[in-house]
C-alpha cells in the first residue's frame, strides 16, 4: 500500500498557484478535485487546446483552470500521474445530459446511482430556491430558517459527495502499480468529511495527513491554521453531526447572509507572487462579520440586501467604526 497520502486544501485562486505546482511536483500521483469531462486526457496530451476543452466543460475560475491546465500539461510530460475524480459530479453531468436529450425522470429513477444523485441535487435546488424568494420579501428571522434549512441539506449531500469520492480514489490508489507512492489528493476546504473518510478507511494500510495551503500565511495573520467563512462552519456543523445548538446556528446563518453580499465573486488576479488578493479579503471579511451580533446582522441585510457588494461593504465597514 502507498506510504502517504496528503490531502490539500486550496480554493481554486489564481494567487495559490505556485504552491500547489511546488507541492503537485513533490507527488508521485495526482489526484483531481475533477471530472474527467470530455477530452480531458486529449487536453493533457495536448490533442486538445486548453481554450477548447474549457469551451466544452465550463469551469467557474477559467482562468485560475487555464493556468493550472497548462501546468498539468508540463506535468504530464514529465510522466506524472494525474487522475480526475470526482464521481458525484459525472453523475450530475449525466443526468443533464440524458434530460437534455429528452429522457424521463422515470428513466433516470430507472439507474440507483443516478437517482440518489438526483433526490440530493432535486431537494438542494429547493431549498435553494426557497431561500432566493424568501430573501426579496420575508422577515429577516424567516430568511435565517431558509439559511440553515439549505445548510442541513447541503451537509447530506457533501456527505455523500465525499464518501462516493473517498472509494473512488480509494479504488484508484489500490490499483496503482507503485505501492509506495506519495499521492496528492486535490480537495476544497469544505471537504473536510473527505480526509475522515479516507483516514477510517484505510486506518493501518496508508497514512493520510491534510494540508491547508498557505497555513502558516493565515496562522500568521489571523494565529489561526485556517479561517472558514460563518455558512461553512454551519455546514460543516451539520457534516459531523454535531449537538444541536440553534442560538449559534442562527448567528452564523444571520453571518453568512452578510458574507455572501460582501465577498467578491470574480477571480482576483495576483499583480506579484507572494500577493494574496483573495486570501487578504477573505481574512478582512470573515474577521469583519466574526464581530456582529445576531441583532447588527439583521439591521446590516435590511440596508445591504438590495445593494452592490462595493456599497454594502462601505455600510459594514462604516458601521464597525
Amino acid at each position: 500500500m502507498c506510504k502517504e497520502i496528503n490531502v490539500i486544501y486550496s480554493s481554486h485562486r489564481v494567487e495559490f498557484l505556485p504552491l500547489i505546482t511546488e507541492l503537485m511536483y513533490s507527488h508521485d500521483v495526482i489526484i483531481l478535485e475533477e471530472v474527467e469531462g470530455t477530452n480531458f486526457f486529449s487536453m493533457l496530451q495536448r490533442k486538445v487546446s486548453i481554450d477548447q476543452f474549457l469551451e466544452e466543460n465550463s469551469s467557474d475560475f477559467p482562468e485560475f483552470s487555464k493556468r493550472l491546465y497548462e501546468i498539468l500539461q508540463i506535468m504530464h510530460e514529465k510522466n506524472k500521474a494525474i487522475f480526475p475524480v470526482e464521481p458525484y459530479i459525472e453523475r450530475v453531468i449525466e443526468i443533464h445530459t440524458l434530460l437534455s436529450e429528452g429522457k424521463s425522470i422515470a428513466e433516470i429513477r430507472s439507474n440507483k446511482d443516478l437517482w440518489e444523485v438526483y433526490l440530493y441535487e432535486h431537494e438542494a435546488t429547493g431549498k435553494l430556491l426557497d431561500f432566493y424568494k424568501a430573501s426579496l420579501t420575508r422577515p429577516f428571522d424567516e430568511v435565517v430558517e431558509k439559511v440553515i434549512s439549505f445548510a442541513k441539506i447541503e451537509a447530506e449531500r457533501l456527505r455523500f459527495r465525499d464518501t462516493l469520492r473517498a472509494n473512488k480514489i480509494i479504488e484508484l490508489i489500490f490499483a496503482l502499480p507503485a505501492k509506495n507512492a506519495k499521492i496528492y489528493v486535490e480537495a476544497g476546504y469544505i471537504h473536510q468529511y473527505l480526509c475522515t473518510l479516507l483516514n477510517s478507511k484505510l486506518k493501518g494500510k496508508a497514512k493520510v495527513k491534510k494540508l491547508f495551503l498557505y497555513q502558516e500565511k493565515i496562522r500568521e495573520l489571523t494565529g489561526k491554521p485556517w479561517l472558514y467563512p460563518p455558512g461553512d462552519i454551519l455546514v460543516l456543523r451539520f457534516v459531523y453531526k454535531g449537538k444541536e445548538n440553534k442560538e449559534l446556528e442562527k448567528l452564523l446563518a444571520a453571518r453568512a447572509l452578510i458574507y455572501i453580499k460582501l465577498i467578491e465573486k470574480r477571480e482576483l488576479l495576483p499583480e506579484y507572487e507572494g500577493q494574496f488578493p483573495h486570501l487578504m479579503e477573505e481574512i478582512d471579511i470573515i474577521q469583519r462579520v466574526n464581530q456582529l451580533s445576531y441583532s447588527q446582522c439583521q439591521a446590516l441585510y435590511e440596508k445591504m440586501k438590495f445593494l452592490d457588494r462595493d456599497r454594502a461593504l462601505e455600510i459594514l465597514k462604516f458601521s464597525l467604526n
